[in-house]
C-alpha cells in the first residue's frame, strides 16, 4: 500500500475489461440536457449506478436520429455492459443491430414506433387526460394542447388522452386545438401565437414540457393576456423553481427519478440474463395542484 500511494498507482480499467468482458460502463442517451426532466431521469440512473460501482456515459441526441445513431455506435466501440435509450423521433434504424445481437438496451420515457424492447415510460394518456379533466372541472371549454413531434408515441398517446377527457364530458374535440412542434421554447411561441389568435381562442392550453410552457408564457405576454385571468396554462412536468413562480401553476408530474432508477435496475437484470422476456414499466403520472 505505501508502493501504491508513492507511485499514485490506478487500476486500468481497460486491462480489466479485457480479462472480465465488462467495463463496469453503462451508456445513456437523453434528448436535451437542459430539459431539468432529463437531468432528473439521469440522477435516478445515476443514483443506481453508484450502488452497483458502475460508471456512466451521458450523449445528447438533440432529437436527431443520426445523432441518436452516431452515439449508439460510440457506445458499442467503449463497449459498454447496457445502454438506457431515450429514442429519438424519426429513423430508428440504429437500434434494430442492437436488439439483434442482444446487447443489454432498456427504452426510457418513450416508446419506439418500429422495434421492441425492455421500456419503462409514462402513461402519457392519463397523464394528459388528469390536466385536461383539471381544466374543465375549472370551468374551460376551449382547451388546446401543444405536444411534441408527431413522430414521437407519447405526441399521439397525449393528443388521445386529451379527445378523451373533451369527449367524456361531453365537449366536442376541435381538432385545430391539438398542436404539435419540436421541444423548442421559439417553436412552441410560434404554435401559441396561432393559438391565441383563433377565433374562439382557448382560454385554456395544457402543454407537454415545461419548455414548451415557456414558448407559451412567451405568446401569452406578447398577446397581453394575464395567466389565470385571461387564460389559464398548466403543463406536464414539475419543477422545484414552479414553486416560487407567481403566476401558480399546476401541473401533471412524471415520476422522473424514479424512472431513471427502475429503467437501470432494468438494464441490469438484462445485463445478467440477455435472453430473458422482455419487460414493461407503465409509471402513473399524478395531479399536482397549486393554487
Amino acid at each position: 500500500m505505501q508502493a501504491v500511494r508513492e507511485m499514485d498507482y490506478t487500476i486500468n480499467g481497460v486491462a480489466r475489461s479485457l480479462q472480465t468482458r465488462k467495463t463496469q460502463t453503462i451508456g445513456t442517451l437523453i434528448p436535451d440536457i437542459a430539459n431539468p426532466f432529463f437531468a432528473e431521469v439521469a440522477r435516478g440512473v445515476e443514483s443506481v449506478c453508484k450502488e452497483r460501482n458502475y460508471s456512466l456515459l451521458i450523449g445528447n441526441t438533440s432529437e436527431q436520429s443520426d445523432e441518436q445513431a452516431r452515439y449508439l455506435m460510440a457506445f458499442r466501440s467503449r463497449q459498454v455492459d447496457g445502454m438506457l435509450v431515450f429514442p429519438a423521433p424519426g429513423d430508428e434504424g440504429a437500434l434494430t443491430p442492437i436488439l439483434e445481437k442482444r446487447i443489454p438496451l432498456v427504452f426510457v420515457g418513450r416508446r419506439p414506433v418500429s422495434v421492441t424492447g425492455d421500456m419503462v415510460y409514462v402513461d402519457n394518456l392519463l397523464g394528459t387526460k388528469l390536466g385536461i379533466c383539471h381544466l374543465i372541472e375549472r370551468g374551460h371549454r376551449d382547451i388546446a394542447l401543444i405536444t411534441g413531434p408527431g413522430l414521437l408515441t407519447l405526441a399521439s398517446d397525449r393528443a388521445s388522452g386529451y379527445r378523451e377527457a373533451l369527449q367524456s364530458a361531453g365537449i366536442p374535440v376541435r381538432e385545430e386545438l391539438i398542436q404539435s412542434c419540436d421541444w423548442d421554447a421559439g417553436a412552441a411561441t410560434e404554435v401559441a401565437r396561432r393559438l391565441l389568435a383563433m377565433t374562439p381562442r382557448p382560454t385554456a392550453v395544457f402543454t407537454g414540457n415545461l419548455i414548451l410552457m415557456t414558448g407559451l408564457l412567451r405568446a401569452a405576454r406578447e398577446a397581453g393576456l394575464k395567466v389565470h385571468e385571461d387564460l389559464e396554462v398548466m403543463t406536464s412536468d414539475d419543477h422545484p423553481w414552479l414553486d416560487a413562480m407567481e403566476p401558480r401553476v399546476s401541473v401533471v408530474r412524471q415520476p422522473s427519478f424514479e424512472m431513471g432508477a427502475i429503467a437501470t435496475e432494468m438494464l441490469f437484470r438484462r445485463i445478467a440474463d440477455p435472453n430473458r422476456e422482455y419487460e414493461q414499466t407503465i409509471l402513473r403520472p399524478t395531479l399536482k395542484i397549486r393554487e
